[in-house]
């Protein structure tokens, strides 16, 4: 797994061990790869999402009544500032260009050589399904939808069907390579829809 360089080593391993040991039993983002892609589909939103609502979703999927994952507000404190650095990361890389993104992928558990999309592209997924009624306008639109695609199909249960039935869109390599544009083609399809439309919801991007 390689990752970009917005939190040290020793970070990513802390916030990696905490989310699958303390976050993901209580429903959270189980591993880095669902949380940085999750964190890409908030930095993207078609509206600024505030981080009490998405951080609700990182740790206990959003219920209000769920066990706390941490064990001490020092702990609270260092892993919720770690996902914000992450994610600060990810808005500057896409405010300066978004073709250095740097996706967390793990390698395939069959073979080790390609990519595993699953995590990162379910992780965006969920970061998208909170704001659904907004990105409908993209899934439905017949000339942008695409823009999804290699999300759609690593990340959704319909897309993992297609790629059984289709099995010559499976092409983990190449859809990874493509992930950086695709998530800049998306922010700039909000940015215009944005600029044309003094209605449309505030974002940072």
């Amino acid at each position: 797994m390689s990752l970009p360089n917005y939190l040290t080593g020793k970070e990513y391993d802390d916030l990696d061990e905490f989310l699958a040991v303390k976050a993901e039993p209580l429903g959270g983002i189980p591993g880095l790869s669902w949380l940085d892609g999750f964190l890409v589909a908030v930095a993207v939103s078609p509206e600024k999402i505030d981080p009490e609502e998405w951080l609700a979703y990182v740790w206990t999927d959003g219920e209000d009544d769920s066990e706390s994952p941490f064990s001490s507000m020092d702990d609270a404190k260092y892993l919720i500032g770690l996902v914000m650095q992450h994610y600060e990361g990810i808005e500057n890389c896409l405010a300066q260009n978004p073709l250095l993104l740097k996706p967390i992928l793990l390698e395939d558990q069959d073979d080790q050589e390609l990519p595993d999309l699953s995590g990162w592209a379910s992780g965006f997924m969920d970061g998208l399904a909170l704001r659904l009624d907004q990105w409908q306008e993209l899934i439905d639109s017949p000339d942008h939808q695409v823009l999804l695609l290699p999300i759609f199909l690593y990340g959704t249960d319909a897309g993992e069907e297609e790629l059984i039935h289709e099995p010559d869109f499976d092409d983990p390599l190449f859809m990874a390579g493509e992930l950086p544009q695709t998530v800049g083609a998306i922010r700039d399809y909000w940015r215009e829809k944005r600029a044309n439309n003094s209605d449309f919801p505030e974002a940072d991007l």
